[in-house]
């Protein structure tokens, strides 16, 4: 389980796939073809997490230029956010 958490999702995908024939009907090509696509997606769900926070933290960081009520509270949000520890 070490092993998964030093590989990027992706990468391992690929790994997977790379002695699987697209056309192979076997059940073994069929699972590591499964395998390698939920790989994928839990590469897609990362990235979209990641893009996720940081549109949140650009747009704090330009209600905080605003001179707004909730100005300080915005930039002090997104200094905690860039503080923490990402996910």
């Amino acid at each position: 389980m070490a092993e998964r958490e030093t590989k990027a999702p992706l990468t391992e995908a690929l790994q997977i796939l790379k002695g699987t024939n697209a056309d192979d009907s076997r059940v073994k090509a069929r699972g590591r073809r499964a395998h390698a696509r939920v790989l994928a997606m839990i590469n897609f769900a990362e990235e979209t997490a990641r893009l996720s926070r940081e549109q949140r933290i650009s747009n704090l960081l330009m209600l905080a230029r605003m001179d707004h009520e909730d100005s300080a509270w915005a930039l002090e949000e997104a200094r905690n956010m860039l503080h923490e520890e990402k996910p």
